[in-house]
């Protein structure tokens, strides 16, 4: 039990700060014996405590980019009930390796580029560009979890949001999303309950102190945190 509530507060503290705090909790629920698809059902629990503990913060201090929301929501809908049930039934190891690469790809432009935190306005092209790719990970996302990093990339590279904006936008759409497939995993029996509420719980304490941490000023610093989480994650996943 302590090792559940260890693994729920620093994955919802680093997912709040990167989105993709599940990069930790997956692999610990698999190491502790867990199956890989009962690992990623029973951690949707504990990242919706995480999303809830976050929104509220993020939320007051206008962090959320309110015109874009009505658009991810639906793409979510529609991408957790498509992913959801391709979980059941889909092997995702070729797609988690492909997307390994990708992320190793994107580590130094995080590390390197002075763009990633400058608010930018780009053309109507573009957002489709970003909306489309948005509800493809959006999918895979749900049939694997851990690729917050990716939907994190997404939102600062196609939609030029900031890197606080961009964790506070993507916080509701991934409430909703959570909230589905964790509808669709437990019809099918996936999620461990006792584990799934621990990790909500600790998650959702984690989620809160990673939103203020990332709501401070002079957060320069997150970028290179978010640089490190994408290696490792693509590194993990190849």
């Amino acid at each position: 039990m302590i090792e559940i509530i260890v693994i729920g507060l620093v994955s919802g503290f680093l997912g709040a700060l990167t989105g993709s705090g599940s990069l930790i909790s997956i692999p610990a629920l698999i190491f502790l014996g867990f199956p890989p698809q009962t690992a990623i059902a029973t951690n949707r629990l504990g990242t919706l405590g995480r999303s809830l503990g976050s929104i509220p913060l993020f939320w007051k201090a206008k962090k959320v980019d309110i015109e874009m929301v009505p658009i991810l929501i639906i793409l979510s809908i529609i991408a957790s009930i498509i992913g959801g049930m391709a979980l059941v039934t889909l092997s995702t190891e070729l797609i988690t390796t492909v997307l390994g690469i990708i992320l190793l790809c994107c580590a130094p432009i995080y590390a390197f580029s002075n763009r990633i935190d400058t608010k930018r306005e780009l053309s109507d092209k573009m957002k489709i560009i970003g909306y489309t790719a948005y509800f493809f990970v959006m999918i895979l996302t749900t049939m694997t979890g851990g690729l917050g990093l990716i939907v994190f990339t997404i939102f600062t590279f196609l939609f030029g949001l900031r890197i606080v904006d961009a964790i506070a936008t993507d916080s509701v759409p991934s409430a909703i999303l959570y909230v589905l497939s964790i509808s669709i995993f437990a019809y099918h029996g996936l999620i461990d309950y006792v584990t799934g509420s621990i990790l909500f719980v600790s998650m959702t304490a984690g989620g809160y102190i990673g939103a203020r941490t990332a709501l401070m000023k002079n957060n320069q610093w997150i970028k290179y945190v978010i640089a490190t989480f994408i290696f490792l994650a693509g590194i993990k996943l190849v």
